[in-house]
């Protein structure tokens, strides 16, 4: 099961504190999820869903908040995908339109040809949170943040997307938009804006799954970068080691490796005999003991007389 499908089954065990916020979650998953059909003389107010405990929470919402009696329907495409289709029909879909002030009068869906939401509605913060909630039921997507980070809600209309895009900034958030596929999609990336908005959606519980992703994946990248920047100082150690036997070998063979003063001789012997040792260790096993910089300063002094041969 995806990270989305957690989020939406534990958001459809939310309660709405008021009558007035489940309108609000109801009318943001119609918009989001709803079309409008007019099929021999039958009017359609259809909302689609792959998730079975959606529809569920849609068909009761319907019942409860707008007081209109829908069906559900399963409805299997040529690849197999299963899809639900939440429907109200005729005077039940006129009725729920009304209530989630879409229309004003059963008149309006002569005229009536995509979904706009009625902002004077959603005057309240608690309002907002429900109407964010039921617009993620139908058209969001969040991906586990052991992956990447990355929330998104889509929709085809570009009066819709304005209307989301109005909440969620009354709400405090930064939403980035971007189309894709003729759709407009408003998406977030920062991982505390995502852990915000499932605080508002009411996703406590994959709030703290998400947040313990997180956790786990910055160890897993703190302990990468960590090893990474360990084989980088390594391997320019052995890059500096090989340097350095190289010029004490040019010494050696240009008979040039005694007439070195007594403190190079020494630290080039030590060199040769522990090429995988670091300037510190070097340093300490001198007589008396010398410093990592101390170290340096002689086998570049070596360095400088071998080029010179």
């Amino acid at each position: 099961m995806s990270f989305s499908s957690d989020t939406k089954n534990e958001l459809v065990k939310v309660r709405n504190v008021s009558t007035a916020a489940a309108v609000c979650e109801l009318m943001g998953a119609v918009a989001f999820g709803g079309r409008l059909r007019r099929d021999n003389g039958v009017f359609k107010v259809l909302t689609i869903t792959e998730n079975p405990k959606v529809a569920r929470r849609i068909f009761q919402l319907m019942k409860d908040s707008a007081s209109v009696v829908s069906k559900i329907k399963i409805h299997k495409t040529n690849k197999n995908n299963i899809f639900y289709h939440v429907y109200a029909e005729n005077e039940d879909a006129v009725s729920l339109l009304i209530n989630l002030g879409f229309i004003v009068k059963p008149s309006d869906i002569n005229y009536l040809t995509t979904l706009r939401v009625n902002t004077e509605y959603i005057d309240k913060p608690a309002k907002m949170k429900a109407f964010l909630r039921g617009a993620f039921l139908t058209s969001g997507a969040v991906m586990s943040p052991d992956k990447k980070y990355h929330m998104e809600f889509a929709t085809s209309s570009y009066g819709l997307h304005n209307d989301l895009f109005t909440v969620m900034k009354a709400l405090g958030l930064k939403p980035r938009i971007v189309v894709r596929s003729g759709n407009m999609v408003i998406y977030f990336k920062n991982s505390e804006e995502i852990a915000d908005i499932l605080t508002l959606m009411g996703a406590y519980k994959v709030l703290m799954d998400f947040h313990n992703a997180k956790i786990i994946k910055e160890i897993r990248n703190n302990v990468n970068r960590t090893m990474n920047c360990e084989a980088a100082n390594l391997q320019k150690m052995v890059d500096a080691s090989m340097e350095q036997v190289a010029a004490i070998n040019k010494l050696i063979e240009k008979n040039k490796f005694d007439t070195l003063p007594d403190n190079l001789k020494e630290v080039a012997r030590l060199r040769l005999e522990y090429r995988e040792h670091s300037l510190k260790e070097l340093g300490e096993m001198l007589d008396p003991p010398l410093g990592k910089s101390g170290v340096n300063h002689r086998l570049r002094k070596i360095q400088e007389i071998a080029e010179k041969c």
